[in-house]
């Protein structure tokens, strides 16, 4: 799975390795406003560690 991610939006790339994505690739000029955009990947999200991982990050919000 792959997701574009502004490069200022620290916060939201933060989010995403928490959830398993790690940077990938540059988009330059991406957006509108000609940002450049960060690619993101994250392998195995139909595996069962990839569900345990977000049980365990469910878990640790409680």
């Amino acid at each position: 799975m792959t997701l574009e991610v502004r490069h200022t939006n620290v916060a939201a790339q933060q989010l995403y390795r928490r959830f398993g994505f790690v940077p990938a690739g540059v988009r330059k000029k991406y957006y509108e406003n000609r940002d450049d955009a960060i690619v993101m990947w994250c392998a195995g999200v139909q595996e069962p560690e990839f569900a345990e991982r977000l049980r365990k990050i469910e878990l640790s919000r409680m």
